[in-house]
């Protein structure tokens, strides 16, 4: 689980995209269907970017700007176990899978046009171990013994045992220049220039960055893999949803990436003049029980509560169908995902049949089961911000009241939400995870740990999440996170509500857009449009790194 990220806002889910309106997703330019250089992309975001110093950076959103800039030495395919080329052309395990030696493409430079080399990346994992960097992802690098240049374009790691992850966990950690930040202290690092105009070694290099206003990228003609063909991208910073919405409609922006709530997604959807992609993304959505809590100590009241949640309700009522319901924490877009697994039924008559054997029962006829003198009385938490997760708080109301609980939606200021989930301060919550690329049980059900605010305490859980993370063989390591997800599933920490999907709607204009679970960006620098269809006359030339005075964009013509 991708701590930084955790209890994001919840919106994301699948691996097709699909099309909507008039616009067809990878139609080419002319009969051959050759790609054009040129154009720009006008993306409307509703927050700034945090910094562009990727080790300390924690926004999900900035990672979709900063990661055009700066570029890892492999890249994940959507499956997240396979990867394809990036600042190195290839990798090699050692005999005894101790070590991988990764392979940088002759010829890489930085933006400022000095030679990017392996220390480039010895450095950059220094500066991620560094405490005073605080890197998010800093556990990912705990089985790494040793990182060394043999040469300039040779780099190797050394592990303290083979695992699944080995590749992974090597390029987590984004390669810096070392000739700009060598003599700057950690502590300094975020506060450095290069944290407001970066130095990269990616496919887009940095022209401006107005806080609160924009940011803007041009293509980088010496890019390892060949310049990208957008000639600029422009990230406008639009915080109301509703501007947003207008605004991609009239054409001021190109491209409204996760929108949400899913509200917008039928006329947008129906626009002639975009193209709307929705897929199985990386988020779930939940309802956590606090075990800690007499009620719920008992797992068949948990259960009762699971059986009587009709999600199917929740995702056509207030997703309007752009999800899935939830069956277990490892996602389906997740190698581990057992799709054996399936979700809990509505069936309010078992619910209450549990209820019952667990005690708790309405004697006084007022609709109100109670036990022992207490009513089955609770208030379910959640942050004010996240309309959705209100919305969904009022429905669970309601459909608890049918089996005889009385429930209070409870929303609270977003940090309060959160110290009060870490100090298990709730009875129940509705939540939401953004999941990393690996397979993880450990920070949310795992013994003693910070996320795992439901307190799971389950010794055989515990073993098998234990053995899963260091078994190197995938069919293996799939049948043991199967079992540990049964037990999260029978005991019912979590009621899973939906997996809800990624929504993106872009301009019909741009072509060969592959969007998947990996990021919407994830080929950006392959996406083109044709020559009749250029819409902005933007050279490239004015980034600083170019030497060029700024050029400006002719204005957006009017759909």
């Amino acid at each position: 689980m991708d701590a930084s990220r955790w209890l994001g806002a919840a919106v994301v889910a699948g691996i097709l995209a699909a099309c909507g309106g008039g616009g067809e997703v990878g139609e080419q330019a002319g009969p051959a269907g050759t790609p054009t250089d040129g154009d720009m992309l006008v993306v409307g975001v509703p927050t700034d970017l945090d910094s562009f110093f990727p080790p300390i950076s924690n926004s999900a959103g900035a990672s979709d700007i900063w990661g055009n800039v700066y570029w890892s030495l492999m890249r994940s395919e959507p499956d997240f176990i396979h990867f394809r080329p990036g600042l190195a052309d290839s990798f090699s395990f050692s005999e005894d899978s101790l070590q991988v030696t990764f392979y940088i493409h002759p010829g890489v430079t930085w933006h400022d046009g000095a030679p990017f080399t392996a220390e480039d990346v010895v450095f950059a994992h220094d500066v991620c171990l560094a405490p005073e960097i605080n890197y998010s992802a800093v556990s990912w690098l705990s089985h790494i013994t040793n990182v060394e240049a043999i040469d300039s374009l040779t780099v190797r790691y050394t592990y303290d045992e083979p695992y699944m992850y080995q590749v992974v966990d090597s390029v987590v950690c984004y390669p810096l220049p070392e000739h700009i930040l060598g003599d700057v202290p950690f502590a300094e690092m975020g506060n450095h220039p290069i944290a407001r105009q970066p130095v990269g070694n990616g496919p887009f290099r940095f022209v401006s960055w107005t806080p609160g206003q924009d940011v803007v990228l041009e293509a980088n003609p010496d890019f390892v893999l060949g310049r990208p063909h957008l000639n600029r991208i422009s990230y406008r910073i639009i915080p109301e949803s509703t501007t947003l919405a207008t605004q991609i409609q009239n054409g001021d922006i190109d491209l409204w990436p996760r929108f949400s709530p899913p509200s917008f997604y039928p006329q947008l959807n129906n626009d002639p003049d975009l193209v709307v992609h929705s897929y199985p993304g990386r988020s779930y959505t939940y309802l956590a029980w606090n075990t800690q809590e007499p009620m719920f100590a008992d797992r068949r009241v948990r259960q009762a509560f699971t059986l009587a949640t009709n999600r199917e309700q929740i995702v056509e009522a207030l997703i309007y169908g752009q999800g899935q319901v939830g069956s277990q924490p490892l996602i389906s877009t997740i190698w581990a995902h057992d799709p054996t697994i399936e979700p809990y039924p509505f069936d309010a008559d078992s619910a209450m049949a549990l209820l019952e054997a667990a005690g708790w029962t309405d004697a006084d006829g007022d609709g109100i089961r109670e036990k022992d003198g207490q009513r089955l009385a609770f208030r379910i938490k959640t942050n004010n911000d996240n309309t959705l997760r209100v919305d969904i708080a009022t429905v669970l109301q309601q459909q608890f009241r049918a089996i005889g609980a009385e429930v209070r939606p409870e929303p609270l200021e977003f940090n309060t939400f959160i110290e009060q989930l870490l100090a298990k301060d709730f009875q129940a919550a509705v939540g939401g995870w953004v999941v990393g690329i690996k397979a993880e049980l450990q920070p949310t059900f795992g013994r003693g740990e910070l996320f795992n605010f439901v307190s799971a305490d389950n010794p055989e859980l515990q073993r098998l999440i234990a053995e899963a993370e260091v078994t190197r063989d995938m069919e293996a390591a799939k049948r043991l996170w199967s079992e540990a997800q049964r037990i999260v599933v029978d005991e019912a920490y979590y009621t899973f509500l939906f997996q809800l999907n990624d929504l993106h709607a872009i301009d019909s204009r741009f072509q060969n857009v592959d969007m998947n679970a990996y990021g919407w960006p994830f080929n950006i620098e392959e996406w083109y449009v044709p020559e009749g269809r250029q819409k902005y006359d933007v050279p490239i030339g004015s980034s600083p790194f170019a030497g060029a005075g700024a050029d400006t964009a002719a204005p957006a013509a009017g759909r």
